[in-house]
């Protein structure tokens, strides 16, 4: 296998962090480049892991694309400037591959792009088609085909807006580690479900509320724990916690805010609900549930239908709908048997296709497929 170096800003906590952090722990001999100190950067000095941290690197961090566009020639001459640095780095270490996960340092690994030294861009989040007006999209599909040997999105969804690029796409979905032995059928009455995520619009929070008020006017007894925050100064929480008191659902949905012990509860719930508005790449919840053997009702959108088996492992309801959301919930909540024929197969098939072994023996594929080119 040729020497692989994956980039990083070095600050990373959640989301990319956690990959990186499977990575760390399933590749020791990956190398990681920083671009800065932070959170990341120390827990890979802490674990052990080859680090090297790229002196002048900050990640180049924008909060738009008009921003972006604005810093271009800057963003460009100091990351030209930056990928000195970095080939140097390569060749003393014999770097073949890069591996990326941020378009900055895409960008700055495209510089030193070669023959001999590959560039794989791993693609986390969704395209915008028209954000303005279409050309940031143009723009990103310009310098993949400038910048990356290969594009390695997190589900089809993202593939599929990067095929334009010309550039061999290989999908690898997110993985995650098993937590339980088996799969267990809890005997809970009434119903229990589980939401987990940030507390704001677009995690749909507000869409499971509805739905299981609606759920309990029409007699079905079923309750919800919401995992995440914040709570405090939230208007968005606020709004949540007086539709609950209107209704006088107090006992049976409960805000329990930021927790660490989500997955430890994971088997004590019949039924998740992931109601996500903004479409999902490919949601690590959404893995973890099924390597646990939690079905799902999630929103129909982005990546998510390609891990929900609708009708097999959880149903899908279409996005940001109580209505639909409401009757895929009492449909499924009336027939137990139903919900434990789910349970089985939501298990069966998270170990099957969604642990981290699997994640990282396709990501070994790639680097293979790499070295073919």
């Amino acid at each position: 296998m040729k020497k692989v170096a994956m980039l990083c800003s070095g600050t990373e906590l959640y989301g990319v962090g956690s990959v990186l952090k499977i990575y760390a722990q399933k590749l020791p001999d990956l190398i990681f480049i920083c671009l800065s100190k932070g959170s990341m950067y120390d827990w890979l000095i802490q674990s052990g892991c080859k680090v090297i941290l790229l002196n002048g690197g900050r990640g180049f961090k924008v909060n738009s694309t008009l921003a972006a566009l604005v810093q271009v020639p800057l963003l460009i001459i100091k990351n030209w400037l930056l990928s000195k640095k970095l080939y140097k780095i390569a060749q003393e270490n014999c770097i073949d591959i890069l591996h990326c996960h941020w378009l900055p340092h895409q960008i700055l690994a495209g510089f030193i792009r070669s023959k001999n030294l590959k560039v794989i861009w791993h693609i986390h989040n969704n395209t915008s088609y028209t954000r303005l007006f279409g050309l940031s999209r143009k723009i990103n599909l310009l310098l993949a085909r400038w910048g990356a040997d290969i594009i390695m999105p997190v589900s089809e969804y993202i593939g599929n807006n990067w095929k334009a690029s010309g550039k061999l796409i290989r999908v690898v979905r997110n993985g995650v580690y098993p937590y339980y032995d088996a799969p267990n059928q809890p005997n809970n009455d009434p119903i229990k479900c589980v939401i987990a995520g940030r507390l704001c619009e677009d995690k749909g929070h507000h869409l499971a509320v509805a739905a299981v008020i609606n759920a309990n006017k029409k007699g079905y007894k079923v309750c919800l724990d919401i995992f995440g925050g914040p709570i405090e100064n939230n208007p968005y929480y606020d709004k949540l916690r007086l539709q609950v008191i209107d209704n006088n659902l107090e006992d049976s949905i409960r805000f329990l805010g930021f927790r660490n012990d989500l997955r430890e509860n994971h088997q004590k719930y019949d039924l998740g609900l992931q109601c996500r508005i903004e479409p999902e790449p490919c949601g690590v919840w959404i893995c973890e549930t099924l390597v646990d053997g939690l079905p799902l009702i999630a929103s129909r959108t982005g990546g998510t239908p390609e891990l929900v088996e609708d009708g097999v492992t959880g149903l899908l309801f279409e996005g940001n709908s109580i209505a639909d959301l409401t009757e895929k919930l009492i449909n499924l909540i009336s027939v137990k048997e139903k919900l434990i024929t789910m349970r089985q197969a939501a298990y069966l098939r998270g170990r099957d296709k969604f642990t981290v072994d699997r994640f990282i023996s396709e990501t070994q594929a790639v680097y293979c497929a790499l070295q073919q080119q």
